[in-house]
């Protein structure tokens, strides 16, 4: 088993004189129309998708046209080594995706943020996404998390196709969070009270993680049950609003991360659509309770402080009723806290997801092998761990 990276790109100051002329001249004037100019790029790139293998060595390419098993990480890589070197003869072909929706959606989103709204990008969707799917359907199979990760991806026809590919299930695992300092003396960094209950929301300001459900709820709670307290942390499109019982801790990793969700009661993570989201394993290695919407990838997750909430109960209304529920019986969300501790070690950890990392390997070599083909739909459970 081994990884193979690209080699770090050289910045290469620019020469005197380069970038002279009408291309440059072009180039200048079609930035002053920012929509266009994406969508131009936008086009030039799909076109040189076939090139992207040159970022990696010829050692490196030999290296995949000899190995009997191959996991992109990148639906572009995938194309570019099936496009460009094609598959060889035995060769098993994998992919493996790591983002809520398919990435032509995300990157046509991304331009809409950049640029403003316009129907050039509904264009460049198209354009990618027929790609994109085209590369999955050549692949022998996918790898995910969980068997419900791809429910964000490729709605219409394209889903239909994705639900026809072979699935190799491989539940992850995350790297334990440590605190560095006591949760009394974050709460005194805060100015809180040790005994408030402190609910958190960790990651992206987006949409799709529902940061605005989490800040419409501290508004609700804010006339109906002003004991509770929130706090966020994260980049994004969405700007923390001025709510009186929300504090925003900006982007926050490592130590200063687990720090702070180490000082929270309860996090809440209300996903309108995702892939897998790691906060939630990552609450759970610090014996934190957590409440989550019941889609993607963490519909498998079963531990007993996991709080499934349905897709139609997301709003602020539904979600303060649960968390008054669950604030009269401290003692018992606590213990359900600890229990989640326990299902992380046991199945969450990194030492469980390399031993099933290992297993997956050994089977899909005796495939490439000649073996027999999995099913359908394999799942490298969390028994196996």
């Amino acid at each position: 088993m081994e990884l193979l990276f690209p080699p770090p790109q050289v910045h290469e100051p620019p020469i005197k004189g380069k970038g002279k002329g009408w291309p440059a001249l072009l180039k200048g004037i079609l930035k002053q129309f920012p929509k266009v100019y994406q969508a131009l790029k936008a086009v030039k790139e799909h076109w040189d998708f076939r090139d992207l293998l040159d970022r990696f060595t010829l050692s490196q390419v030999e290296e995949m046209k000899r190995s009997r098993v191959l996991v992109f990480h990148e639906w572009w890589l995938a194309h570019a080594y099936l496009e460009k070197v094609g598959r060889q003869e035995g060769q098993k072909v994998l992919l493996m995706s790591h983002s809520p929706v398919e990435w032509a959606r995300e990157y046509a989103d991304t331009l809409k943020s950049y640029a403003g709204p316009s129907l050039l990008w509904e264009v460049v969707y198209g354009l990618y996404a027929k790609k994109e799917l085209r590369t999955w359907s050549s692949c022998d199979g996918l790898v995910a998390p969980s068997r419900h990760s791809l429910e964000g991806y490729f709605p219409g026809n394209g889903r239909k196709r994705i639900r026809e590919l072979r699935v190799l299930e491989l539940p992850t695992g995350v790297q334990e969070l440590v605190p560095k300092r006591p949760l009394e003396e974050v709460r005194r960094t805060w100015g809180l009270p040790q005994e408030a209950m402190v609910l958190g929301f960790f990651g992206r300001r987006h949409p799709h993680k529902g940061y605005d459900i989490f800040y419409r709820l501290a508004l609700l709670a804010l006339g109906r049950m002003p004991e509770l307290v929130f706090v966020s942390a994260g980049n994004g499109p969405l700007a923390p609003p001025p709510v009186p019982n929300l504090r925003h801790l900006g982007f926050l990793a490592g130590e200063e991360l687990a720090d702070a969700i180490n000082a929270c009661d309860l996090i809440l993570v209300p996903n309108r659509v995702t892939y897998f989201d790691l906060v939630i394993l990552e609450a759970m290695s610090l014996g934190k309770p957590v409440i989550t919407t019941r889609i993607g990838g963490a519909r498998s997750i079963l531990a007993p402080g996991v709080y499934l909430v349905d897709h139609a109960q997301l709003g602020p209304e539904e979600l303060l009723r649960l968390v008054a529920h669950l604030a009269q019986r401290r003692e018992a969300l606590s213990e359900a806290g600890r229990e989640n501790r326990r299902v992380y070690e046991e199945r969450y950890s990194l030492k469980a997801f390399a031993r099933r990392h290992c297993q997956a390997a050994e089977a899909l070599l005796e495939w490439a092998r000649g073996g027999s083909c999995p099913d359908p739909f394999v799942s490298f459970t969390l028994s196996q761990a």
